[in-house]
């Protein structure tokens, strides 16, 4: 899993005019402009960018909002000024004050601006199955302040402009799953989300060979860290630390909660890159949240990047250092940073139950199958990737092919993905009565406190169009929903979703994942993951952390005789005792 982060660095030059220096530049105030190079979502897509550097920060280029917006979402904004010398800009969803003097913005509907379509072309995100109709509130609409000033974090006016530090206006509209990198002396728009699927174009791994940075450098990385987790991070209920966050900024949290902590707070802000890595590394056990938040990850790729000039140094700490920071090193490699359940085991005793009927595979990441067993097709994949609606789709034609009777999605080793794969498969099942191709799931911002219904229009018949020829996609099914504990994020979010619609459960308690995932770069370019501000609720408003409620448990739990207990799996995959419940379950309707 950890090679493809692995990759050999890009180094690509500014192609340069004769006779000019690097960039052209003008120089007031202490603010540097230069026309920079910029990769748009890829390297053959490029085009000059101007940006700023002020004299006090020289290692991060200031970018436009309007350049950001503009490339991180499919609509350009429009900027004006306003007569109180704050600056209003638009979009279809809503409008942005900023105040550059005191460093704050404030929206009325921050979703709605922030959630307008997102550039997501050539990205996992992009999704020609299904087409989001838009935001539902529920309840009245609170809007939200962010003032960056307690976080050193400036936002400058410039020649009737808003300008913020690439990483900080990347962070800020995390949501877009976009983000704008300043590296090597370029402007690189990267589709963060390309991380889940193991691509993207963007493979700067210079970092890892960047042994001090500045001290300017290290007080904005520590800033914009501090405003993710006070602001971004959803504190999820799994998390050790949710409750003392709620009532304590990162800071005064780190400051006061143990030594470890204290220890954290010291080499998060260290100019040395061993000692902030370490830092990250020791949110590791406090975080661990069911699996979203992974701000260790830079810890873990530093110490397996064989070849970088911080790998043997974060080896020599892994070996030589003190004893906090050696167990820490060992709990980050051997739980990953606390990770959801391991499906290895699960995914043995599947495979040893499904070959012999298994009728279809799929060979690509979503590592799908489809089994038949007498009346019951059981569709397994375990990746919410694109490609696993059309598998899906092809399954549910080749079983009805088959004469099957029951339809059971096996969900048992699936780690998550896309909420876009959730919605398709959840119209196709609720489509009971020929009359709807639409899907929702809800959640609550926990930024703003609103809650949120999001509909989706969905391409049941896979024509490139959404029309009513797809509310007569049906099969006559008796659906159901195969879960275990590592059953995550997506993989959490439809049975959760599908039990509030009728459709049975079985297996073990899925494992939760509510808050979906924010994808932030560093201004080192290290990347890390926070469970973000958006936790997904079912329709009865219930937090679905919790795991899908089970209408029939495969599992047993056993005792040895000094009372430990070990789960016996040996039901989860036995297809007559499942079709069996299934037909109990429609009997009973």
């Amino acid at each position: 899993m950890l090679k493809k982060w692995m990759c050999i660095m890009l180094s690509l030059a500014v192609l340069l005019s004769a006779g000019l220096m690097t960039a052209a530049f003008a120089e007031e105030n202490g603010i540097t402009e230069k026309e920079l190079t910029a990769y748009i979502y890829s390297k053959d897509n490029m085009e000059t960018m101007k940006c700023l550097f002020k004299s006090d920060l020289p290692d991060m280029a200031y970018i436009s909002t309007v350049d950001f917006l503009s490339h991180a979402y499919v609509e350009a904004p429009v900027e004006v000024k306003n007569e109180d010398g704050t600056y209003t800009v638009s979009n279809s969803g809503g409008t942005m004050v900023i105040d550059p003097e005191k460093d704050t913005l404030h929206f009325d509907r921050f979703e709605e601006f922030s959630q307008i379509q997102p550039n997501v072309e050539g990205s996992e995100l992009e999704a020609p199955y299904l087409k989001e109709t838009g935001y539902v509130f529920e309840g009245e609409i609170a809007g939200l302040d962010l003032d960056l000033g307690p976080y050193g974090l400036d936002i400058l006016e410039y020649n009737g402009k808003t300008w913020f530090p690439a990483s900080t206006i990347s962070l800020l509209f995390g949501v877009s799953y976009n983000t704008a990198l300043y590296s090597d002396g370029c402007i690189w728009f990267v589709h963060c989300s390309d991380l889940i699927g193991g691509g993207g174009y963007f493979n700067d791994m210079s970092a890892f060979d960047t042994p001090k940075r500045s001290e300017d450098l290290a007080k904005l990385t520590y800033s914009e860290l501090c405003l993710a987790i006070d602001w971004f991070y959803g504190k999820p209920a799994q998390a050790e630390i949710a409750a003392e966050l709620e009532e304590k900024s990162f800071d005064q949290m780190l400051a006061d909660h143990s030594d470890e902590t204290r220890r954290a707070r010291e080499l998060l802000q260290s100019t040395d890159m061993v000692d902030f890595l370490c830092g990250m590394g020791l949110m590791a056990r406090l975080f661990k949240d069911g699996g979203h938040t992974a701000i260790f990850m830079p810890a873990l790729v530093a110490l397996m990047n064989v070849g970088s000039a911080v790998q043997p140094e974060m080896e020599k700490v892994y070996f030589e250092g003190d004893d906090m920071l050696k167990d820490m090193l060992v709990y980050v490699i051997s739980n990953q940073g606390g990770q959801p359940a391991d499906p290895t085991p699960l995914e043995e005793l599947r495979a040893s139950v499904y070959e012999s009927e298994t009728v279809r595979t799929w060979d690509d990441q979503t590592r799908s199958r489809l089994v038949i067993h007498g009346d019951t097709a059981v569709f397994a994949f375990d990746s919410f990737l694109n490609e696993a609606v059309y598998h899906f789709k092809e399954a549910l034609d080749l079983a009805q092919e088959k004469g099957a009777k029951r339809f059971v999605i096996d969900l048992s080793c699936n780690m998550g993905g896309s909420t876009n794969i959730a919605m398709y498969m959840l119209a196709m099942m609720t489509n009971r009565n020929r009359d709807s191709y639409t899907s929702s799931y809800w959640k609550i911002q926990t930024i703003t406190g609103n809650v949120i219904r999001t509909d989706h229009d969905n391409d049941l018949n896979l024509d490139g169009e959404i029309n009513d020829l797809d509310k007569e996609v049906y099969y006559d099914f008796d659906y159901a929903i195969l879960t275990s504990k590592s059953s995550y994020s997506s993989g959490n979010l439809l049975p959760c979703l599908a039990k509030n619609a009728g459709i049975p459960i079985l297996g073990e308690r899925s494992g939760g994942g509510a808050c979906s995932i924010l994808i932030i770069y560093s201004p080192e370019k290290y990347y890390y993951t926070v469970s973000s501000y958006t936790k997904l609720i079912d329709q009865k408003g219930a937090d679905v952390d919790s795991g899908a409620e089970l209408d029939y448990d495969l599992t047993k739990v056993e005792k040895d005789d000094a009372g430990n207990e070990t789960i016996d799996y040996s039901g989860m995959y036995d297809l007559d005792d499942i079709g069996e419940k299934i037909d109990e379950f429609y009997a009973d309707m």
